[in-house]
């Protein structure tokens, strides 16, 4: 970009921006409101723990309640699966290992 003298001359006093937000909906806050937690002292602390750690997402005792019993059923069904789907290494009924693995399992000396 090439400028003339004359509009370096006017860049090089200083700028005046005070009047540039006057017709924008930008309004100046200064108070910062603290977030209004809806739980009261003598909650359990699990409770708290959820509410203030759902980022806003969980806002009462209720909601926390709700939400604990649901992560509750998801984790005991979870559970359940990971029992029901669990098996043995030999299967059930099979010829398992024959003696000669017998006799070598046997002699092998713990640490």
């Amino acid at each position: 970009m090439h400028f003339t003298m004359e509009q370096e001359k006017q860049n090089q006093g200083p700028v005046d921006l005070s009047d540039a937000l006057k017709g924008s909906d930008i309004k100046n806050e200064d108070k910062w409101q603290e977030p209004v937690q809806s739980f009261d002292p003598g909650a359990p602390r699990v409770i708290r723990w959820v509410i203030t750690g759902s980022g806003g997402l969980i806002k009462n005792e209720k909601q926390a309640t709700i939400a604990l019993v649901v992560l509750f059923v998801i984790a005991l069904f979870i559970s359940g699966l990971m029992f029901m789907r669990s098996g043995t290494y030999v299967k059930r009924g099979g010829p398992g290992p024959s003696e000669e693995e017998l006799e070598k399992y046997r002699t092998i000396q713990p640490f």
